[in-house]
């Protein structure tokens, strides 16, 4: 995550759990177990995304932009799905090469397929049935 603005505890910087990755899933983090990540603008920070983490309350009338990075193997399902944050009706306004990063291409074969074939066909596939009244 790199931080566009300042990060404050005032304007909402991002908290953290420490080491909260290593816990299983049974364990929940307390309030008090958070820590901000403040930092100046320009800053970076990294960390896994099972890590707990979230936004922190902005009391302020600043905003706070951040500019947030993911990246996994296209062929691997990551724990937060790329293929469900964007709409397929918005696939064709985005690059291919950002479109196959996101998951939507078979990487090794038949490993991430739908149906037999790569998620992008069995979108259009869909989406092709849903415009024409058979879904």
């Amino acid at each position: 995550m790199v931080a566009l603005d300042a990060f404050t505890e005032t304007n909402g910087a991002t908290v953290i759990v420490p080491k909260s990755h290593l816990w299983n899933e049974k364990r929940w983090p307390t309030r008090s177990e958070t820590s901000p990540i403040v930092m100046e603008s320009g800053s970076m920070v990294y960390f896994l995304s099972t890590l707990w983490h979230g936004g922190g309350q902005n009391n302020s009338t600043e905003k706070r932009n951040s500019l947030n990075m993911q990246y996994c193997q296209p062929w691997m399902r990551p724990f937060e799905n790329h293929i469900l944050a964007v709409s397929w009706d918005k696939l064709s306004q985005i690059p291919p090469k950002v479109v196959d990063m996101m998951g939507y291409k078979v990487g090794i074969p038949m490993v991430g397929h739908v149906e037999g074939s790569s998620p992008l066909r069995a979108v259009r596939r869909r989406l092709d049935e849903y415009r024409n009244g058979k879904l």
